[in-house]
């Protein structure tokens, strides 16, 4: 079973997205969630997910600086962004940070 962490500042949706998709029926245990993208790096180190489900913008640290922090550490975990922003450039800055494959 693959492991997912969700990253969000909002409670209701880390909730929302815990309980409302049936993550066992497709694999994935939900093996924990943070408020933000520093408690995120923290709880990846310790839980070592397959897959992170974050926000882009949160307060501390968003979900770009935590993806590349990520890659870094955990090269293999997927990286899937959420966001209620409209921002161009947050997208296209989220894009590269999911689809950057370390250097071998």
């Amino acid at each position: 079973m693959e492991k997912l962490i969700i990253v969000d500042d909002e409670a209701s949706t880390r909730h929302g997205l815990k309980v409302c998709i049936d993550w066992e029926k497709y694999g994935i245990e939900v093996a924990g969630e943070a408020v933000n993208g520093r408690k995120g790096l923290e709880l990846a180190e310790q839980v070592r997910p397959d897959i992170v489900l974050t926000d882009v913008k949160m307060p501390v640290m968003d979900g770009i600086e935590m993806a590349g922090q990520l890659k870094a550490s955990l090269s293999e975990v997927k990286i899937v962004f959420i966001s209620g922003y409209d921002d161009i450039n947050y997208l296209k800055t989220a894009m590269q940070m999911s689809s950057r494959r370390p250097c071998r």
